[in-house]
């Protein structure tokens, strides 16, 4: 079925840790709200009123007193924007991702909620942009992956009227991001040293940034306080479908060794004939940081994906981020920070933009941003 955009009709969507009731009152006009907590969706004829709005007030919430910033902070700017709000995190802190079970989706997840929420927009004739004021380091860090693909059935290239911009991260130098190139050779082990006060999740890939890279012959062993963890062979993992790099999660809990925090050793051997890059990002810290091997390169996702507009801090650091010939970020913001508070700025030069020009796609706004920076 063709969607019949009015020109002019531009509806924001925030995706975040939920609205509160008060800042939920100063909504005008709310075209459709989704809870992946509840899997409760409600759609306005156009807009949710009456019985359906108070329903939903009763039940809105907020643990982090997030999403409730960025909705505020888009309203003072107009409040009067049609808008798609939805809850995309768990009470407890945590970004609902799509859930998989033998390669097949078995739960919704933050992009399926996206595409739920530009389909309404498109269906009610209105283009849109969306907010991501949130990201990570979860996934294959080169812009690609299932989220990225996600995110691309609907926006990027030749596909104009939906534009996407994200938080690129604090660029305030924390070191969560390690980089370490090993040749070949059981004489050439590679060290990375990571110093944890808390529970910490790590996310390694092989040759990230490596185009066509063959599978490598690596070992990893990793102890924590000299304390043997694992040992892992990289011929045993399984290329991802996304790029077909080499990469492994894992978690490291110091209450396991009876202590609150130490030092994680990760020792890597490669086999084989060549040198292999390896890049680990902590991808849940709670405090942690790489001793040494620092990478300053650090662009979180959904911001690193090429279909959206990351958004940074002018006086931060971000290192040498490319994605498709793309530096990253590519817009700067003056002043100060946390980023995720400033990302609604761009999101209403965007809202503008596409007003007067439905015709345009990412690229083109992207180069327009630039021209007028």
């Amino acid at each position: 079925m063709s969607m019949q955009t009015n020109k002019g009709l531009v509806a924001v969507i925030i995706l975040d840790s939920g609205f509160s009731p008060e800042v939920l009152a100063r909504v005008r006009n709310l075209l459709a709200y989704q809870d992946l907590n509840t899997g409760l969706s409600l759609v306005g004829k156009p807009f949710i009123q009456g019985e359906a709005r108070g329903f939903l007030h009763s039940i809105a919430r907020d643990p982090l007193n997030h999403g409730s910033i960025i909705l505020e902070r888009l309203l003072d700017m107009d409040p009067d924007l049609p808008l798609v709000l939805v809850r995309a995190f768990a009470p407890q802190g945590g970004l609902i991702r799509t859930g998989f079970e033998q390669g097949a989706v078995v739960a919704d997840g933050w992009t399926e909620a996206y595409l739920w929420a530009q389909n309404i927009c498109a269906q009610k004739g209105y283009m849109s942009v969306a907010n991501f004021s949130f990201g990570g380091f979860h996934h294959t860090l080169d812009g690609q992956g299932w989220e990225n693909f996600q995110l691309s059935r609907v926006v990027g290239p030749g596909k104009p009227g939906h534009l996407l911009a994200g938080a690129a991260g604090p660029g305030d130098g924390r070191a969560v991001h390690a980089s370490l190139t090993v040749e070949p050779g059981k004489d050439k082990t590679g060290y990375l040293h990571a110093i944890q006060s808390g529970d910490a999740t790590y996310n390694l890939l092989v040759d990230r940034l490596v185009d066509g890279a063959e599978v490598c012959d690596f070992e990893i062993e990793a102890t924590f306080n000299g304390q043997h963890l694992f040992r892992y062979h990289g011929l045993d993992l399984r290329p991802n479908i996304w790029n077909s790099k080499q990469q492994f999660t894992f978690d490291v809990y110091p209450q396991g060794f009876g202590v609150a925090g130490g030092e994680l050793t990760l020792a890597i051997t490669v086999a084989g004939e060549r040198a292999a890059r390896f890049d680990v990002f902590i991808s849940r810290e709670d405090g942690s940081y790489f001793r040494d091997c620092v990478d300053s390169e650090l662009v979180c996702e959904p911001a690193l994906y090429d279909s959206v507009i990351a958004v940074g801090l002018g006086d931060a650091a971000y290192g040498v981020c490319r994605v498709g010939g793309i530096k990253k970020p590519e817009v700067l913001v003056s002043g100060h920070g946390p980023i995720s508070f400033r990302t609604p700025e761009v999101t209403f030069a965007l809202v503008k933009m596409l007003a007067e020009n439905p015709n345009l796609d990412v690229p083109a706004a992207r180069a327009q941003l630039l021209a007028q920076s």
